[in-house]
């Protein structure tokens, strides 16, 4: 870069001091011409006149070019023709500059004045400014070189030690690790912050990934157990229709459980790899509501009640995901209702979103379990052996999710639980 900058100067360089070297000569010549006149034949020269100043000659002409005052340099013997331009001419060897200005004056002949100035004579004080430039453009690429070192080795180090970080996570299989920059470059820290968050998210998956796979060994373990206890059963009275009828009711029921667990864990997984294709049209959820409702009435033979709020909620959706959804948040309101207690169901419009919600009057949840109650196998009871597997909000999460809807609760020890499901209104009356 240096070398080009100062191969630029010296090409620029000798174009501008031959363009300023003509500017300031023809000045001259023309600030010297208003000392003299030429009236009637008559040359009369003021003492202002200047034949000679510094390396510059100054000479008045006739109007065939020859000298009526004035003098050239000794070397200049060849004399050019009168031009009204500044040229340069070589005489001897050597480069002159001519400048040749015409004097308005009274009569027939023409009056001219000449500049004469040889380009090395006043080229030095020039090469002094091009050494000048020349110094500066070195000391400027010095300068630059040693910044540009000194921003190199920094950024370098901090990426190596980004680099090492990197490689100690892959060696060591420790995701825990995260990358530290304290430096002033904000590429790096950006750069920095976005792989630990990286490194974060997949800390959580396999954490996640962890626990699900030790919950899911967890909730099969039993099922399987009580199989294979009632089929050693089963084989060891097998004279005994009774027993073994019974042994075979108990693998059935738990063989259906496994069935159950397996199939809203493949279902679930499809909801979160986007395999289910969403059939969107209107829908009034309140005749979910009141199908979900009169089902659960019934399949709960009397040990619940459920009043129903109802105001027409018309939303796009999907109306089986939907009905997932509303009727996991039923049937977990009943599982953790008081006996005897009633449950409410509510739908309408808040807003410009309507809602399904549902309110249990039971043991109510912590904040601490509220923050974990959507995760997979996740009971707030902490119970291994009560109903139902923790999956069930899991799923309607995700339905919500995927129909661009959300999933609310509110809850309190002792004072049951509200679960609300929110979606986009599409044309509902509306409900303060």
């Amino acid at each position: 870069m240096a070398v080009v900058i100062a191969v630029s100067i010296y090409a620029f360089a000798d174009v501008a001091v031959d363009s300023d070297i003509k500017h300031s000569l023809s000045n001259d010549v023309r600030q010297n011409m208003r000392y003299f006149n030429y009236t009637d034949g008559k040359l009369e020269i003021q003492d202002e006149f200047v034949f000679q100043e510094d390396s510059v000659y100054f000479l008045i002409l006739g109007e065939n070019g020859e000298a009526l005052a004035g003098g050239y340099p000794k070397q200049f013997t060849k004399i050019p023709g009168i031009e009204l331009v500044t040229k340069k001419v070589t005489v001897n060897g050597e480069e002159y500059f001519v400048r040749d200005v015409r004097k308005n004056t009274t009569g027939h002949m023409q009056i001219y004045v000449r500049g004469v100035v040889r380009k090395e004579d006043v080229y030095s004080k020039y090469r002094t400014l091009t050494y000048l430039s020349y110094l500066i453009v070195f000391v400027i690429y010095i300068v630059s070189l040693l910044v540009g070192t000194v921003f190199a080795m920094r950024l370098s180090a901090s990426i190596k030690d980004m680099m090492r970080t990197a490689d100690t996570i892959g060696r060591e299989h420790d995701i825990s690790g995260r990358m530290e920059y304290m430096g002033r470059y904000r590429e790096l820290k950006v750069l920095a912050q976005a792989n630990n968050r990286m490194l974060e998210r997949m800390e959580q998956q396999f954490l996640q990934q962890e626990q699900f796979t030790s919950d899911v060994a967890h909730e099969l373990r039993t099922p399987v157990a009580v199989v294979l206890a009632q089929c050693e059963y089963a084989q060891g009275h097998l004279d005994n229709r009774e027993e073994v009828e019974m042994a075979f009711d108990v693998i059935e029921r738990q063989s259906q459980k496994i069935h159950s667990i397996i199939s809203k864990l493949l279902y679930l997984s499809r909801l979160e790899q986007g395999k289910t294709k969403l059939d969107l049209e209107e829908t009034d959820l309140v005749d979910i509501v009141e199908a979900v409702c009169e089902d659960e009435e019934e399949k709960a033979d009397g040990r619940v009640k459920i009043k129903m709020h109802l105001c027409p909620a018309v939303a796009m959706t999907d109306i089986n995901l939907m009905s997932i959804a509303i009727q996991n948040i039923i049937t977990n309101a009943i599982k953790y209702n008081g006996d005897g207690l009633v449950i409410d169901v509510a739908t309408g419009q808040k807003g410009e979103r309507v809602f399904v919600s549902v309110q249990d009057y039971g043991r109510g949840m912590s904040d601490e379990e509220q923050s974990h109650i959507f995760e997979r196998f996740y009971k707030s009871d902490k119970s291994r052996n009560s109903e139902g597997f923790g999956i069930g909000l899991a799923i309607t999460k995700k339905i919500l999710e995927i129909n661009q809807g959300t999933i609310e609760v509110e809850s309190s020890p002792g004072h049951g639980s509200m679960f609300t499901l929110f979606l986009p209104a599409n044309n509902t009356c509306k409900i303060e």
